[in-house]
């Protein structure tokens, strides 16, 4: 068994901040929806977890078949808890962080097309709160920016494509 995707068809192990949780994929899972061009819409792998009874891997596909999101899903809530991972239509990473009933936290971090890292960022209580850092898609840095509580407080840099600083601006605190 390698690791388990909403592509594939094998063990998997997901890791939130407190737990890892082992779920068994299941082709069979009755816990499936289409769209009326008969392409899957929505999965949820049927075996549970060790840890809980109501924990199920969700894999949302668009109505062409490709994966657009995987999560851990609680029943229980009606909820993602723990990692979830938005994908490009190629199936590529779009995007990873944390939720938890649905309201991210800790670390976020969202890619281009390339896979080459886009953002950085950081969730506290459901808003940024944390060096936001945001790159050119060459991978250097475009700005740096200080988000507390979910709000803008400084401008720390900003560079263009080729690593040139640029003007800040005037901020106002």
């Amino acid at each position: 068994a390698g690791a388990c995707s909403c592509l594939q068809q094998a063990d998997t192990e997901h890791t939130d901040a407190k737990n890892m949780y082992l779920f068994y994929c299941n082709p069979e899972a009755k816990e499936k929806l289409f769209y009326p061009n008969g392409k899957l819409k929505f999965r949820i792998i049927e075996a549970p977890s060790a840890n809980s009874d109501t924990l199920r891997l969700m894999c949302n596909y668009d109505s062409l078949g490709n994966i657009v999101q995987q999560g851990v899903f609680d029943l229980a809530i009606n909820a993602f808890i723990g990692e979830v991972r938005w994908y490009y239509p190629d199936g590529k990473l779009k995007k990873i962080g944390y939720l938890n009933r649905n309201t991210p936290y800790g670390s976020w971090k969202e890619f281009y097309s390339d896979s080459t890292l886009m953002k950085e960022y950081y969730y506290k209580n459901g808003q940024i709160d944390s060096l936001f850092r945001y790159l050119h898609s060459s991978g250097k840095l475009w700005t740096e920016r200080i988000y507390k509580e979910g709000k803008l407080v400084d401008i720390r840099s900003n560079f263009d494509k080729n690593g040139k600083p640029l003007a800040i601006g005037a901020f106002k605190k």
